[in-house]
């Protein structure tokens, strides 16, 4: 049996990042975890809306598109939730306090 010759180690280059690729790498991450938890968030009341009250996929698709309209029409968060808490007397800027203290 011959034996193999081991392949010469390659001597590995330190990456030097800059403050842009941090920051690059940082906002990547930010969009990534967004997009998971709106992801989680629409589907689980899209589930919801289906198995409490039968929505199928006519009716579902029309509120991710109402959904989206009122999302791009807002100017901040801030105005988002006041429009909700106005319109259905729902805080969840209140809700969202309550549940970091359980």
């Amino acid at each position: 049996m011959a034996k193999r010759k081991m392949p010469k180690r390659q001597k590995v280059q330190p990456k030097l990042y800059i403050e842009s690729d941090l920051a690059a790498a940082a906002r990547k991450g930010c969009e990534s975890s967004a997009r998971y938890n709106i992801y989680l968030t629409c589907g689980s009341f899209l589930l919801v809306l289906h198995e409490l009250h039968g929505f199928g996929y006519k009716r579902l698709n029309a509120i991710i598109d109402k959904a989206m309209s009122i999302e791009f029409d807002k100017l901040s968060v801030t105005e988002l939730l006041d429009e909700v808490y106005v319109k259905t007397g729902i805080d969840l800027k209140e809700l969202e306090a309550h549940r970091n203290d359980l």
